[in-house]
Formats: C-alpha cells, structure tokens, sequence
C-alpha cells in the first residue's frame, strides 16, 4: 500500500475539496486514490508503493477552485506542505510553458519572462517557513493567482497567433459553433436568439423520448428540432445514438439487465431504426456517448465498446455518406480514481482509432467545473490536453458546460453532483469565452457544442444553461454569439 501526506494550510481544510483529490502518474492517468482528512493532514492512499503528483482543487480568494497539481512526488515518512507543492507545480509548468512557446517563435511582451522571475523571487521566499502560518498562506495565494494571469496572458497570445493563422486562407472560420437542444420543442423566444448564436446542432436522440415504450414510437421531438435546424441553416449532428448515462436508456430495458443477447439486439435495434430514418439528414452522426463512464444496464467496459462497435458497423451500412463520431467523457479521467478501468480516456480513444472502425473523429465531453465531471483548470492544462488529444491525428469535436451558479436546481433530474464553488453567470461567461476561444483557435477542433439549453427544462448539469428561462438568456450565450459573428461562416 502506498502512501502521501499533506499538511493543509489554516483555514483550508475542506472535505469536498478532499474527497477530489487524486494521486496521478507523471503522464496525468490518476490511479485509485483513498483520500481522508485527519486534522488538517491530507492522507491520500492506493494500492502500491510508487511516485506520483497529487491533483488537487485549491480554492482562489474570489472563493472559486481550480486544481493545481504537484510535481511528481516520492512517498516520504515525513507530510509534504499542499500549498508549497501546489505551488511548485504551478510555477514549473509555467516555466516550461514560457520556454517552448518562446522556443517555437511566439512573439511575447518583453516583460514575461521579467514576470516569471518575479515569481520565482517570491516563491524561494515562502519556501522558508518563517513566516506565521496565516501569512504565508496569503502570499501562496498571490504566487498562484500571479502563475495563473500569467499563463492565461502567454496562452490568449498563442491563440491570438494561432487565429491569424486560421484565417489566412480563409475570411470565417468553418468550425462548428453549437447547442446540445435536448428535450427543447422549438419556438421563437428561443430559437431565434439561439439562430444568431449558433452555426450548428446536437438533436439528442434520446432512447427514452422516442420509444415512450416497448415499440411504441414517439418522433415529434427529433421531427421538430430537424426542421427547425433545416429553416436557420444548421449543421445538425444526431445523436449519441448509444448514450451510456442515466435517463437515456428506456425503463423496460432494465427488465433485461443482465441479459446480454436481448440487451444487444435491443440496442442495434434502435440504432438501425434511427439511422434508416434520418439517413442523409444528418450532417454528423454521434455513435455512442459516455462509452467510458456510463455505468447503466451493468455492462461491463468491454460489452459497452462491443454494443458501439456494432452500432457504428449499422451507421455506416444505412447510411455511408455520413461521418461518425465517438464521444468521450471526463477527458482527464477524473472518474478513474473512485474505480478502476480497463482504458484511460485518451488510451480508449487512441485504442478505437486503431481499429477498422474508420471513425471519422473524437467527440470530448467536458462538464467542466462539476464533480463527478472535469475539475476546472488553468488554460496551460488546457492547452497541455489539446496537445495530447491533438496527437491521435483525426478532427476533435467538443461538448462544453460550465456553471453559473451553486445554489439548489430545481430542474435537475441527477442530484448529488458538486457545482464549482463561486460560479455565477458573469465568470460563467469569463471562463466560457477564453475556453471556447482556445478551443476554436486550435488546429485539430473542427467543433464545440455547448451541452445544456436553458435552466428552466429539465437537465442533467446544474445551471449549465445558455438561458435561465425562455426571456432570459445569461451572459454565455453573447459570447457564443460574438464569437460566431466574429470568426465563423
């Protein structure tokens, strides 16, 4: 048994904060981690003795987390300072950060690298523990808030640079800009602030909408979201038509649980009905959604990747002319330190390219500040994961939910999920627009959806909406418009 201990600094011990914590392999895959609090000592267990980095969520004095994550770590007899490491981290991958895009030819202010020293310089004071305990907490805080404006202000220039290289060739941009419309009837309060948003669509698809029960169908839904997309000129993507999450599957399929033969049929079933009936409407097909972390009907890892295998051989048969997707969930494999897994997220989708699948791109699901979902981080994580991500050499495709507040949600079908802590819809906004610009500068993203509509329909993430009710849109949804109108076609 391995094991890591931290000291807390005062006023920071958090058992939510806690609970998250994992311990990681230097490439980022987080092993299975026992994380308990004893007095202000984190103790962070797995199953075997090893080096490893701690990912942790730290939170900022606007009261927001984001996670930080230490250099790699030996186990020592004696506990590490968290707020020390953290922050060596931080300033390390800063470090690095500055070097290569300084060495790959990025202009940048001549002040950076002054900048960074000045941190370095404050960061070897802190080191010395002479300061009283509350002190030196504040000056951790400064140091990070310092590493994080400056790595927000080195990647905005990299996109900077990057657009500019986009749109040599081309005036506006051919990336699809879109919403996920889930179980939204169209009409025109809606819809029409939505049409100047948004280039594209996700119609959802969902099992459980359309067969209300055993064989008796229900299409008005997907019917209607189609002929809305086709009036304003919208990509549409179908799909997932698999999707591995709760509410998706129908109830009298839980009678078959266990029953792998009738589960199969069942689901290639539905998969061929949907792609002969919307065969060459679709733009884009999602094939299976959440392959990695749905844990419903009991299937197990490789009977999921079994059941998408065939759907995606039936989408190519009805409808050949039509690209497929495959969607990944919580790209930085968050979920892997409660259970284990046969496949980290990027493995899986590495693994399935390698297939005679022919898949034409990766779909990323990114809940990104919910727990269970992906932990909010820095913008050189962000970019660090795009990197990686990038390398599999096919188009990524993203899904992108953030939320814009903490209170209680009325209208969600899922409880029991974290909300980032702070969250309201002007930083919902901030954070959403610096994202999404990444996401859309970068070579390899030919699409980003926003994953929930509005807040007053029922939804899985809390107040993840573009809208709050019908007539009242949040501040996201301008950034989704200005970038449209700035950049797409």
């Amino acid at each position: 048994m391995g094991k890591m201990v931290f000291v807390l600094p005062p006023g920071r011990v958090n058992v939510d904060a806690a609970r998250q914590a994992y311990l990681a392999a230097p490439d980022g895959t987080p092993w299975v981690t026992y994380s308990r609090l004893v007095g202000n000592h984190l103790i962070l267990e797995k199953s075997f003795s090893d080096s490893a980095v701690l990912h942790y969520p730290w939170q900022l004095p606007d009261g927001t987390w984001i996670t930080f994550h230490t250099g790699t770590l030996a186990e020592t007899e004696e506990p590490y300072d968290l707020g020390i490491e953290l922050a060596r981290g931080a300033l390390s991958e800063l470090r690095e950060f500055l070097w290569e895009v300084s060495f790959a030819g990025l202009s940048l202010p001549s002040e950076m690298e002054t900048r960074v020293a000045g941190i370095v310089r404050e960061f070897s004071e802190v080191v010395i523990p002479r300061l009283d305990p509350v002190s030196r907490v504040l000056h951790l805080d400064r140091i990070l808030l310092a590493i994080l404006e400056v790595g927000r202000q080195l990647v905005l220039r990299l996109v900077e640079e990057l657009l500019a290289v986009k749109i040599r060739s081309t005036r506006r941009l051919p990336t699809l800009l879109g919403a996920v419309l889930g179980n939204w009837f169209p009409e025109d309060t809606v819809g029409n602030l939505l049409a100047e948003a948004v280039n594209a669509a996700v119609i959802p698809i969902s099992w459980r909408t359309v067969e209300v029960s055993e064989l008796r169908w229900d299409w008005s839904l997907p019917d209607t979201q189609l002929k809305w997309c086709r009036k304003h000129g919208l990509k549409c993507v179908g799909g997932p038509l698999l999707g591995f999450s709760p509410r998706y599957f129908p109830d009298f399929l839980e009678a078959y649980a266990g029953d792998w033969e009738t589960i199969q049929e069942s689901c290639l079933s539905f998969v061929r009905t949907v792609a002969e009936r919307y065969r060459g409407k679709m733009d884009l097909w999602l094939c299976g959604g959440r392959v990695n972390t749905g844990e419903v009907l009991v299937l197990p890892e490789d009977e999921r990747l079994e059941l998408v295998a065939g759907a995606f051989s039936i989408i190519r048969e009805v409808d050949p002319s039509t690209p497929v997707l495959l969607s990944i969930d919580q790209p930085f494999g968050e979920y892997l330190a409660s259970r284990p897994g046969k496949y980290p997220p990027f493995h899986l989708a590495e693994a399935l390219l390698r297939t005679s699948l022919g898949l034409a791109g990766i779909h990323v699901e990114l809940a990104y500040g919910y727990f269970p979902g992906s932990m909010r981080r820095d913008l050189i994580q962000i970019t660090r994961f795009l990197d990686l991500w990038s390398s599999l050499g096919v188009p990524l495709f993203f899904t992108v939910i953030m939320p814009s507040g903490t209170e209680a949600d009325p209208n969600v079908w899922l409880t029991g999920r974290m909300v980032q802590p702070g969250a309201t819809p002007e930083k919902q906004a901030v954070w959403a627009g610096e994202l999404l610009q990444l996401l859309l500068a970068w070579p390899q993203v030919q699409g980003i959806f926003w994953g929930e509509l509005s807040d007053h329909l029922p939804h899985e993430f809390p107040h993840g909406g573009l809208f709050k009710a019908p007539e009242m849109p949040k501040p996201v949804l301008s950034v989704l418009t200005r970038l449209r109108k700035q950049w797409l076609s």
